[in-house]
């Protein structure tokens, strides 16, 4: 990830735990029922997409990628829902606002799908088989799940906690106005609906004639991917003695590759945030016939490159070779 990601992504992490804050002392302090409530399904959104925000830490632990415009696309779509949407009351003052981040998310969603089709085939070690007609079908049909779940949350909002997020109601910017009847009633679900299906089905058509007459292959049309990691030989040779890797002396590299972060990252996130790197780390230690002081350095800045690139990670050699020693040194 760019630097200029990382502190757009920390800085909406930050917004977002903010209010957060706000929304619980809202709830806290506010006697009327109906604001208590809109405050209480903020909290619950804010809890969700700060869940959310910390996926890509987690897919990083199987060799996952995300590209760097999609955590800006992510951003952009919380800010547009939540920011804009629910807080400053888009979704009642700005008549499209609702139905473009529905055709928008059903677009998402199917690249998503497409995404998950193709993990799950390369984990076997396998090219991509299945029809892509068939990929297609899928990847609509799970657009169509996840918006129809998601209306059954808006559901579940407006029964639990007299929210308007079905616009049931008339809406106004103090929440529910005078009750709607019939198909009136119904409007607004089956607009989000169709929407979903036309933004996930353009999607599917579009890339299916894409990879069906081979202008891309399936993995140009997926979100997330498997990182690529090139292996470098390195040559020099210092000391002859091979190294057998104990639990404690993993427990060890932890704590030194957590004190020295070189990222700079535990300010803002989880304490497992390196385990990719420790992971790679071992590894190099334990398949390598010959291991040095300066092979194991030079190994540990290739490592840290491939993971967050060269713009994230300033190399400090004379650093790595302090690490190294260190991890060295606990080794029999």
């Amino acid at each position: 990830m760019k630097k200029s990601t990382r502190i757009t992504y920390i800085t909406q992490r930050v917004l977002m735990g903010l209010v957060l804050v706000l929304s619980i002392l809202g709830m806290i302090f506010n006697e009327d029922q109906s604001i208590k409530a809109e405050y209480a399904f903020n909290i619950g959104q804010c809890v969700m997409f700060l869940i959310i925000s910390f996926l890509p830490n987690f897919l990083r632990k199987y060799k996952l990628d995300i590209p760097d415009f999609i955590y800006v696309i992510f951003i952009l779509f919380c800010m547009a829902h939540f920011f804009c949407g629910e807080i400053l009351g888009f979704f009642v003052k700005v008549s499209w606002w609702d139905s473009a981040l529905h055709t928008f998310s059903g677009s998402l969603i199917a690249l998503l799908s497409f995404s998950l089709i193709n993990l799950l085939n390369k984990s076997n070690g396998k090219d991509f088989k299945l029809n892509i007609w068939f990929a297609s079908i899928f990847a609509f049909t799970m657009t169509l799940a996840v918006g129809a779940i998601w209306e059954i949350i808006e559901y579940a909002s407006d029964v639990w906690f007299k929210t308007n997020m079905q616009r049931a109601f008339v809406s106004t910017m103090s929440g529910r106005g005078e009750a709607l009847v019939g198909t009136e009633a119904l409007a607004d679900t089956m607009k989000d609906l169709i929407l979903d299906s036309i933004g996930g089905l353009a999607v599917c058509v579009i890339c299916g004639i894409c990879v069906k007459f081979n202008k891309v292959k399936i993995e140009d049309i997926t979100l997330i991917r498997y990182r690529k990691v090139k292996k470098e030989v390195i040559e020099s040779i210092d000391l002859e003695k091979k190294y057998v890797c104990s639990d404690d002396m993993k427990n060890e590299i932890i704590s030194i590759i957590d004190e020295w972060d070189p990222i700079g990252l535990y300010s803002a996130a989880p304490k497992n945030e390196y385990e990719p790197e420790i992971e790679d780390i071992i590894k190099f230690i334990e398949t390598e016939e010959i291991v040095s002081v300066e092979k194991l350095a030079e190994e540990i800045d290739r490592i840290f490159k491939t993971w967050f690139g060269a713009d994230i990670y300033v190399e400090n050699h004379e650093k790595s070779i302090e690490v190294a020693e260190k991890i060295l040194k606990h080794y029999k």
